[in-house]
């Protein structure tokens, strides 16, 4: 990562970012689809961070809801 990636990026953007990831926190259809069609790369640095753990997590969960405990 080059500093720049650590950038805050516009508050629209980070709007967005936390829509999607609470969407896939609240939903395992929403956390499958959007694992298949997101990538980190499509996020703030941190937002990626975040979305790697919830696919990460939702994975190991075997598709069920996604559960930290797991």
């Amino acid at each position: 990562m080059t500093p720049e990636d650590f950038l805050i990026p516009k508050p629209a953007d980070l709007e967005h970012e936390s829509i999607v990831l609470c969407g896939m926190l609240r939903d395992s259809a929403a956390a499958a689809e959007m694992s298949e069609a997101l990538a980190p790369e499509d996020f703030s640095a941190f937002g990626g961070m975040i979305f790697s753990a919830i696919v990460e997590t939702w994975e190991r969960s075997k598709g069920h809801r996604i559960d930290p405990e797991i």
